[in-house]
């Protein structure tokens, strides 16, 4: 009897054993799955940093504010004229590429206006006139247009282009290596309304994206409704780093529509254009 009882006690002995060794195992493999898991998040965790730090490394946005100049059918002579200009607000954010290239997605938002006096007229044209409207031969013309553009745009880094390609390119005090010129080329998509009224009267003569052809000769188009226009953009800026995460930069960019309606005209130009001059402030990450 006795032997069966220790011949169970050491059956039971062994059987707990396992089950002992056989639970620290299992508690041990899911200590080690646990512990990969942690590796592999915290590895997945610092890959997704690094990227997000490699994104907004030179990463930078910026505001400016300036005036438009407008160069098409209706306008005054003479540079920065006060009646083809008005007010743009844009909005940028950007990636330095490397040191000479540095791209450029903008939002926009502003007005167009000019003027046309009866002198300017030769005697083969005629203000574009297709309700009958118009006196502007006894007085002139003049309009507004309102419009938001998208912007795509590439910057060349002038200096360090040339620092790059002519070894030789003097070294600048302190205060000129502050200093960068860039030259940018892109592309936008322009959304606009335009209406042209009479100048001494101030009556309606023509608008281009208002509901005219409903008999609602000034009432405006939706913003979904309103005609687009395609637009190539060329110029310069010129900045100036204030420290490590700030610069002050001057735009002089050209702008060409492939739209002749941006003054409510269809005239000697095919496209109208336009000038934007602004100042801003870009704050770099």
């Amino acid at each position: 009897m006795n032997k069966k009882s220790t011949l169970l006690v050491v059956v039971f002995s062994c059987c707990f054993g396992l089950i002992y060794a056989q639970d620290n195992a299992i508690k041990q493999d899911k200590s080690k799955t646990n512990s990969n898991i942690v590796k592999v998040e915290n590895s997945i965790s610092d890959s997704l940093n690094n990227n997000l730090a490699m994104f907004f490394d030179n990463f930078s946005i910026g505001l400016n504010y300036g005036i438009s100049e407008f160069n098409g059918d209706i306008k005054e002579k003479g540079f920065l004229n006060k009646s083809n200009r008005n007010n743009v607000f844009n909005v940028r954010v950007g990636k330095e590429i490397n040191n000479i290239f540095t791209f450029y997605t903008g939002f926009m938002y502003g007005a167009l206006n000019g003027s046309r006096k009866k002198e300017s007229y030769l005697d083969s044209e005629y203000p574009y006139d297709p309700y009958g409207n118009s006196d502007s031969l006894l007085i002139g013309e003049k309009f507004t247009a309102d419009f938001i553009e998208l912007d795509l745009i590439t910057s060349i880094n002038i200096k360090n282009l040339l620092q790059y390609y002519y070894k030789s390119y003097p070294d600048n005090p302190e205060f000129l290596n502050r200093i960068d010129f860039f030259y940018n080329i892109g592309l936008g998509i322009m959304s606009f309304n335009s209406i042209k009224r009479n100048t001494e009267s101030n009556t309606y003569i023509y608008a281009y994206g208002y509901h005219d052809l409903d008999g609602s000769f000034e009432d405006e188009k939706k913003l979904i409704e309103r005609p687009l226009a395609r637009v190539l953009i060329y110029g310069y800026n010129i900045s100036y780093l204030i420290n490590k995460n700030i610069k002050c930069t001057l735009f002089f960019t050209g702008r060409l529509a492939d739209s002749d309606f941006l003054d409510s005209s269809m005239m000697s130009q095919q496209n109208d254009k336009y000038r934007h001059i602004s100042l801003g402030l870009d704050y770099i990450f």
